[in-house]
Formats: C-alpha cells, sequence, structure tokens
C-alpha cells in the first residue's frame, strides 16, 4: 500500500499504468483524479496523497462507524477515505486546506458518492470553527428531510508534521 507523493524527476512511486485509472466499477481512481486535475503534492504543506484505495477501505472498515453516524474529516485531500466513508453511510463535513483539493472533492463525490450527505469546507482546521460547520450541516439535512447524526467522530489522514498542532486543538 501507498501514501505517496505523485513521484516525478523519473521517480515510479506512487504511477499507475492508464488502465490502473479506474476501478471495477467504472469510478475513476484517485491517482487518475490528481492527474485529470494536474495536482502535485504541496510539499511546504506536507501533502502526501493516499491513492491506494485498499489501504483507505481497510482503514475506514476498521473504524467501525454506524451508518448514520457523522465524522469530521481533517485533510480529506481528493475524497480517499471522503468516499468510502460516504459509502457507509456516513455523514461526513470534509475539511481541506486546499482549495484544489477542494474543488476536485466536490466534483469526484458528486460523480461518485452522488446524494451521500457531505459538507465540503474549504479551510484550515486550526482556523476554521468545526463546530459552527458541523451544526449547519445538521441544520441542512434536517431542512432536506434527512436525520442528522446523532454520534460524530473524527478522522484524518494528517501531515506528520501538523499532527501535533492538530491533536491540541483537538483534546
Amino acid at each position: 500500500g501507498r501514501s505517496a507523493g505523485m513521484g516525478g524527476s523519473g521517480s515510479r512511486r506512487g504511477t499507475m499504468s492508464a488502465e490502473g485509472d479506474r476501478v471495477q466499477d467504472g469510478a475513476l481512481t484517485t491517482l487518475a483524479w490528481l492527474r485529470k486535475a494536474e495536482i502535485q503534492p504541496r510539499k511546504a504543506w506536507g501533502q502526501n496523497f493516499l491513492i491506494n484505495a485498499r489501504v483507505a477501505e481497510r482503514m475506514v472498515a476498521r473504524w467501525a462507524l454506524s451508518a448514520g453516524d457523522g465524522v469530521l474529516e481533517i485533510g480529506a485531500g481528493a475524497g480517499s477515505l471522503t468516499l468510502p466513508l460516504l459509502a457507509r453511510g456516513a455523514a461526513v463535513v470534509a475539511v481541506e486546506r486546499d482549495p484544489r483539493l477542494c474543488c476536485l472533492l466536490r466534483e469526484r463525490a458528486a460523480r461518485e458518492a452522488g446524494a451521500s450527505p457531505l459538507r465540503v469546507c474549504c479551510g484550515d482546521i486550526l482556523e476554521v470553527d468545526p463546530i459552527a460547520e458541523i451544526e449547519t450541516f445538521q441544520r441542512e439535512l434536517a431542512a432536506a428531510g434527512r436525520r442528522p447524526p446523532g454520534q460524530w467522530v473524527l478522522v484524518g489522514n494528517l501531515p506528520y508534521r501538523f499532527t501535533a498542532p492538530i491533536l491540541e486543538w483537538a483534546v
């Protein structure tokens, strides 16, 4: 499994063949979406994209979430964890700092997750008000006739260099 940059300088790390750009149901892979949007990781932000769908699926499966649970996802990126969370019936508030990835995530979720309950918040988790985002999302769900989550969990694929400040914020 890889959580990798997109390669470069002749590196094969994080690359796939053209036929590997689609998964069995015809949806594009995370790497294919990143390529399509011409997005490379920003090293200054410590970005590292999770591109192995099997790893993402195993991570989500181990969290033992129930359908209808609410998830605050930090560092949603291109949706590697977001889409499996939505597929399991979670309602997700996805916080992503990179505007390029916010746009990509919205487009990808619209195509691959349909009407699944998702709110994308484009901003730095240390600067946004996640409680306000969750409350707004719950009101939107209720207004749409959907049951808002009763339980919320925090998940994320965090850049190593920002883990300490984020954990301090979360606690």
